[in-house]
């Protein structure tokens, strides 16, 4: 089970826990604690399970293949050694790209990114436009990307792949995203994250 997978396993528990215990009598002073715990808890979880219902809720997605798609997630994380990611559904109606799943980050960064467009300055956008990948070995130094760079600093995000998911015909389906909080050289990457093959076929069964 990835690192991702294991969060949220965790969450979910520590919410039922929190749950029961408000079942019980409890002093004031230990049910607000753990009505706190809980409602943090239940926050936590929602940037980290279907956010997709956050971020574009007008767009209708089937919950089994969602969870595909974090699962496929945590395991790019995992096999390229990144420390965040982000997978984008594209949505060609709008021509945005959607988040809807993400690891390593807060609600903030999940606010920021719900909807990115054409020009908005980002890795993803720029890979939207080429549908070609994206890499920036560097964010601190790679001038295309200045705008970002108060974006993602917070996060200590210094390299970024960002690489397109396309269909057989060339159609844009969405994005994938590894994030490092060090420096990376792009001979690093050697294809790891090419995880086309997998997501292609989710993109294809994700709307109901």
């Amino acid at each position: 089970m990835g690192d991702m997978c294991v969060r949220r396993f965790v969450l979910r528990q520590n919410i039922a826990r929190y749950r029961e215990r408000l079942d019980e009598p409890l002093a004031v002073s230990t049910r607000s604690l753990v009505e706190r715990l809980l409602a943090e808890a239940e926050a936590d979880l929602a940037i980290r399970q279907s956010i997709w219902l956050l971020t574009c809720p007008g767009v209708r997605i089937n919950p089994l293949a969602g969870a595909l798609v974090e699962k496929t997630l945590d395991a790019a994380i995992a096999r390229c050694g990144a420390d965040c990611g982000t997978v984008q559904l594209w949505d060609a109606g709008a021509q945005r790209l959607h988040l809807i799943a993400q690891d390593g980050f807060d609600q903030a960064f999940v606010d920021h990114f719900a909807s990115v467009g054409d020009g908005d300055g980002s890795v993803c956008a720029r890979a939207m436009a080429s549908r070609a990948p994206v890499i920036v070995d560097d964010v601190e130094t790679d001038q295309r990307f200045q705008a970002l760079r108060q974006a993602v600093s917070p996060y200590g995000i210094r390299a970024i792949h960002s690489t397109p998911v396309l269909a057989a015909d060339g159609r844009l389906l969405g994005m994938i995203s590894t994030h490092f909080t060090s420096p990376r050289r792009s001979a690093d990457y050697d294809g790891r994250v090419d995880v086309a093959t997998d997501l292609r076929k989710l993109f294809a069964s994700i709307h109901l």
